[in-house]
C-alpha cells in the first residue's frame, strides 16, 4: 500500500524486527525476560517508522534494544502463504492504523536463541 501526498511522497509499510526486554513495572517482567517484537508501520520515511514502532513497542509496556532487521515490505509478500497469516493481518492493521505488531517473548537465554532462529 503506498499513500501519495500532493508533495509527490509516497507513505509505505516497513517491517521491523526488534529485540525488546519488558519495563520494570510491566507484569510480564515477572515471567519474560524480552521479546522479539515483528511490527509494520505505516510512514513515509525510515526513521519516522521507526519511532513509530519505538512508541508502540513502549506504549506495551516494553523497552527496544535493538533493531534486527528493517525493509520496506509489500501485501503480496504475505499472500498464499498459511504460514504469514498472521503477518498479513498485521500488514492490514498497519494500513488501517498506522502500527501492529507481534512480541514473540521468552523467559530464559535458551529460549531467546530458539525465538531468534525462528524470526
Amino acid at each position: 500500500m503506498r499513500i501519495l501526498f500532493s508533495n509527490g511522497d509516497y507513505m509505505k509499510i516497513y517491517y521491523f524486527m526488534i529485540h525488546a526486554v519488558p519495563k520494570k513495572d510491566n507484569p510480564e517482567s515477572k515471567e519474560f525476560i524480552g521479546a522479539f517484537v515483528n511490527c509494520w508501520v505505516k510512514g513515509l520515511t525510515h526513521l519516522t517508522a521507526l519511532n513509530e514502532a519505538e512508541k508502540y513497542i513502549d506504549s506495551e509496556g516494553w523497552t527496544a534494544t535493538n533493531i534486527e532487521d528493517a525493509y520496506i515490505t509489500e501485501r503480496e509478500r504475505y499472500i498464499g502463504d498459511p504460514d504469514s497469516s498472521q503477518s498479513l493481518e498485521c500488514y492490514d492493521a498497519a494500513c488501517d492504523y498506522g502500527v501492529a505488531g507481534i512480541f514473540y517473548t521468552y523467559a530464559t537465554e535458551e529460549d531467546e536463541a530458539d525465538e531468534e532462529n525462528e524470526n
